[in-house]
């Protein structure tokens, strides 16, 4: 098992969850890198290249998650993270791809 991924908050949380109830929660995927050489690109290219990379590290978690019956409710490139809806019974699965770094609740920032 690839609990390891999975946060204490959201472990908790999990133990008190109906097996069935739907969460949302944040994947972060496996950090993408730049191939040797990527400084000689421009910063425009750059981003392009991660975007792809994200993209296609996205892929299978997606395929995933729909074959779970979750949805994806935002995917960010800048920091390799997706917003998800799925159900409780899901996580520990979707913890075992490789391409997934950790799963937690959301939480909200807060002013200071």
């Amino acid at each position: 098992m690839a609990t390891h991924k999975i946060t204490n908050n959201l472990k908790d949380h999990l133990l008190h969850a109906e097996k069935e109830a739907t969460i949302e929660v944040v994947i972060a995927l496996q950090p993408v890198l730049l191939p040797g050489g990527s400084e000689l690109l421009s910063r425009s290219q750059k981003m392009a290249n991660i975007k792809q990379a994200f993209n296609e590290e996205l892929e299978p978690v997606a395929r995933e998650i729909n074959n779970l019956g979750g949805n994806i409710l935002e995917a960010a490139w800048i920091n390799q993270t997706i917003n998800v809806k799925v159900s409780t019974g899901c996580i520990e699965e979707l913890a075992q791809l490789k391409e997934v770094a950790g799963i937690d609740l959301p939480t909200t920032l807060t002013r200071e």
